[in-house]
């Protein structure tokens, strides 16, 4: 792995870390789960642990491998998140990273030299929020425990926020149907759930 990856992948799985606890520092989640979502294997995943702790953006216990994400940690992905275009102390601006299958966005590799970012249109706004109530009607019809729920709900109620804001940060958006998606997909197969699975690919897609 280059010297473009690592930094790469460092801030995947930072932005990662912050997506799964929503910025809480006192929730923690296990090193390996976000090391496999993004296709890691456990050395790099490692690696990649030791930086973040070396630069105090996240803690873990050795033992049970559980990270949490630290209060510097907060600040840098959230600073990236809030001005894409500029850089942060450890990370290049995010619009211009090279990222091909990058959660929570839709930047993309355009060639060697250049790149490329896209994100929804304002415009788009509506049918989002149209897709979040067919969401909030799925969950009450699919089996889904109370915790994936619950955590679906949240990402529901961030979606309505940021379509509403006259700014909205559609990386925000994308987070959070991303993790939307990930739910439904563990969850017992209903008729209903294909509709809107496809419903959010096309979204994500665009």
């Amino acid at each position: 792995m280059d010297i473009e990856e690592k930094k790469k992948y460092r801030f995947l799985f930072l932005q990662r870390l912050y997506q799964k606890t929503d910025g809480n520092i006192h929730k923690g989640v296990y090193t390996y789960e976000i090391g496999q979502e993004l296709n890691l294997d456990n050395e790099v995943t490692d690696n990649i642990v030791s930086f973040l702790k070396g630069e105090y953006l996240i803690e873990g216990k050795t033992r049970d491998r559980v990270l949490t994400i630290t209060h510097r940690g907060v600040l840098e992905i959230e600073e990236a998140i809030e001005h894409p275009e500029k850089p942060t102390k450890h990370f290049l601006p995010i619009n211009i990273i090279s990222v091909q299958n990058m959660y929570g966005s839709s930047i993309q590799q355009g060639s060697p030299n250049a790149f490329q970012s896209n994100s929804y249109k304002n415009e788009n706004t509506d049918s989002i929020l149209l897709l979040v109530e067919e969401i909030k009607k799925a969950i009450d019809i699919i089996q889904i425990g109370k915790e994936e729920k619950d955590e679906a709900l949240s990402e529901l109620e961030t979606i309505i926020a940021q379509s509403k804001s006259p700014k909205p940060k559609f990386i925000i958006i994308n987070e959070s149907l991303r993790t939307i998606k990930t739910l439904l997909e563990g969850v017992a197969v209903n008729a209903y759930t294909p509709i809107i699975l496809e419903k959010i690919n096309i979204l994500l897609n665009q």
